[in-house]
């Protein structure tokens, strides 16, 4: 990249309505309540540049969910001493308003609004694309997207999102998240290859291969490795230190000197998420026992065997005669597989098969706008 592509790639910044800062603008503050408070509920960017000025950038997004604090944590920590980069590298932080709205870092989305991270799919990009090419041209190329009033903020953020990251090109794309309950780190890919398995390894060796389709950002259909960091449970440190390192080994390090150090993949296929039908009202909730207020009951401490093999017959809660009849299990192919999977028996509600559980979350309410739980079955 030259001079001008700098210049360019700050112009494509403000053309999405992303505010650009460099290091040296920002300071990291006493805590991260007062750090997201300054940016007024505007999503923004943050670049490191590199000394070359021919480099390739990379990407790092996160707070796509505003409960979701890791990465943002993590990029305090690199703004008390800049790294230079190998690459200029950008850091995007997405979901401010969402955070920033009391309690601050508890909403994963605002209330009655979409799950940005499911507003990704290619149908719904190019929709948006294909109205603002149909609109008039307007003075401020910043209301491009926000000019399309039948798409919803979280919608019109990621056709930003998406933009910005088609134009920045970058050499990957690196997405940080947080799991919603007690979990060790983990990766997702869409795609695998020597350099998706390498990314990945910087943050954690577990690796999940997914091709089921919800609208995240990990499943654009791109040039470059798109990957999704789950760096642990939102407020642990241990997730802190695994944003932070996997983003700092990848500004400094180059891809052939993190391949020595290393440690072996362990691979994940074919999940197979667990939803409660959307259609049906049900009642959750977490106990130690069974609970007749709710349709089913999981375990108060289910998010401790995250990444645990469940045995079939094994318990995970209790649930009644509707609520079993609410579950849905599916797989890549779209095909039920709940009775391959899960069975009631009495009241208890148990694995049916070996299976490997994973993104199990303790917070109801985002068990039930999104998912309970993903299994592999083990053979």
């Amino acid at each position: 990249m030259d001079k001008s592509d700098v210049i360019n790639t700050a112009e494509t910044a403000e053309k999405y309505g992303f505010a650009l800062y460099e290091p040296h603008q920002l300071c990291a503050q006493d805590s991260l309540e007062t750090f997201i408070k300054q940016f007024n509920h505007q999503p923004f960017i943050v670049v490191f540049r590199s000394r070359k000025s021919d480099t390739t950038p990379q990407l790092f997004t996160t707070l796509l969910h505003g409960n979701e604090t890791s990465g943002v944590e993590a990029l305090r920590r690199l703004l008390v001493k800049p790294p230079t980069p190998l690459h200029d590298t950008y850091i995007l932080v997405a979901s401010v308003k969402a955070a920033a709205t009391e309690p601050l870092f508890y909403h994963r989305m605002l209330p009655g609004t979409q799950d940005l991270n499911r507003c990704f799919s290619p149908r719904l990009l190019e929709k948006i694309e294909q109205s603002i090419q149909s609109q008039p041209q307007v003075p401020d190329p910043q209301n491009n997207a926000s000019a399309i009033t039948q798409y919803s903020d979280p919608q019109t953020l990621a056709y930003r999102i998406w933009r910005f990251t088609i134009e920045l090109n970058p050499r990957w794309l690196i997405d940080l998240h947080n799991t919603s309950g007690l979990s060790p780190a983990f990766t997702v890919i869409r795609h695998v290859s020597d350099e998706h398995i390498l990314l990945c390894k910087q943050f954690s060796p577990y690796i999940v291969r997914s091709n089921i389709n919800v609208g995240a950002l990990f499943e654009l259909n791109v040039e470059f490795p798109c990957v999704t960091i789950e760096c642990g449970g939102t407020g642990d440190e241990l997730a802190v230190q695994t944003a932070y390192t996997g983003i700092h080994r990848l500004m400094l390090a180059p891809l052939a000197e993190l391949q020595e150090d290393s440690e072996p993949a362990l691979m994940l296929d074919d999940p197979i998420r667990l939803e409660i039908d959307s259609s049906k009202d049900i009642r959750l909730g977490y106990g130690t026992c069974q609970n007749d207020d709710y349709d089913i009951t999981l375990l108060a401490d289910i998010d401790r065997f995250n990444f645990a093999n469940w045995q079939a017959g094994q318990t995970l809660g209790w649930a009644s005669e509707k609520g079993f009849q609410a579950l849905m299990a599916k797989d890549e192919q779209g095909q039920e597989r709940l009775d391959d999977l899960f069975q009631r028996q009495g009241n208890e509600l148990q694995c049916k098969a070996n299976l490997h559980l994973f993104m199990i979350t303790n917070r109801a309410d985002i068990a039930l706008s999104d998912c309970l739980l993903y299994a592999v079955l083990l053979s």
